[in-house]
C-alpha cells in the first residue's frame, strides 16, 4: 500500500515538473513483443485484442524496449507483415508520435557486453521515445508513413521526413505527407520547393507550388 502511494506520489511530481515517465509492461506486453519479433501478425493481433499495450517497455534481448518500437525497427519494403503490425497497433493505441525503446542496437540481437563496447568503441544505448516518423524514413514504406498520418501524426513531425522524401525522389511519401498537413513552406534544413528545385523534379515543384510552396518562405 506504501509503496503504491509512494509510487502515485513520484508520478504526480514528475507529471508536475513535465518529466515523461517510461512506460513499463508485464507478462502481455513481454508475449506482445515476442510476436512482434517473430513478425506474427496474428499472434499480435490476438494479444493486442486482449489488451496488450504496445506502447510499453519490457526487456527484449536485455534491452527495454517496446513492441512499437520493435514494429517500427522492423518495417521493411519487402516485409509486407511489417505494415500490417504497425496498422493493428495503430488501431490499438500505439501513439503516432512517440516509441519507447533503445536506440542504438539490432533490437533482435542481444546486447554486446560492457567489455566488448569498450573494445569496439561504441556508444552506450539510450532508452528513450523517439518519433515513430523517424523509425518509418529508415526504411520508408507508404502504406506505414499514410497509417501515421491517418492515426493522428503532428504535422510538425514530418517536415524532414517530407524534405528527404523529395530529396530521395519517393514522391508517393512527399504527397502523402503533404495532404496530411506538413507545410510546404517548412524548412528544417532547406524547404521542399528547393530541394525539389535541385532534384530536378519538375512534377513535384509544380505539385508544391500548386499548394502554396515558395523558395524562400
Amino acid at each position: 500500500m506504501i509503496r503504491h502511494a509512494c509510487l502515485l506520489l513520484f508520478a504526480l511530481a514528475a507529471a508536475s515538473c513535465g518529466v515523461e515517465l517510461r512506460p513499463h509492461g508485464g507478462a502481455p506486453e513481454q508475449a506482445l513483443a515476442a510476436a512482434t519479433l517473430a513478425r506474427d501478425t496474428a499472434a499480435v493481433t490476438r494479444l493486442l485484442a486482449a489488451g496488450a499495450d504496445p506502447n510499453r517497455m519490457v526487456p527484449v534481448q536485455d534491452r527495454p524496449q517496446s513492441a512499437w518500437y520493435i514494429a517500427l525497427d522492423q518495417l521493411r519494403p519487402k516485409r509486407p507483415e511489417s505494415v500490417g503490425i504497425i496498422k493493428a497497433m495503430l488501431a490499438r493505441g500505439a501513439h503516432p508520435d512517440r516509441a519507447w525503446g533503445t536506440s542504438g542496437g539490432d533490437v533482435t540481437r542481444p546486447e554486446p557486453s560492457l567489455w566488448k563496447k569498450v573494445m569496439s568503441g561504441s556508444r552506450a544505448d539510450s532508452v528513450g521515445s523517439v518519433h515513430p516518423l523517424d523509425l518509418v524514413m529508415r526504411h520508408p514504406v507508404p502504406g506505414a508513413v499514410s497509417a501515421l498520418v491517418e492515426a493522428g501524426m503532428d504535422p510538425r513531425l514530418g517536415e524532414q521526413a517530407l524534405v528527404t522524401a523529395i530529396e530521395t525522389a519517393d514522391d508517393e511519401i512527399a504527397r502523402i505527407l503533404v495532404e496530411g498537413g506538413v507545410d510546404v513552406n517548412c524548412r528544417p534544413a532547406t524547404t521542399p520547393l528547393v530541394a525539389a528545385i535541385e532534384a530536378r523534379n519538375v512534377a513535384m515543384m509544380a505539385y508544391l507550388e500548386q499548394r502554396g510552396a515558395r523558395e524562400r518562405p
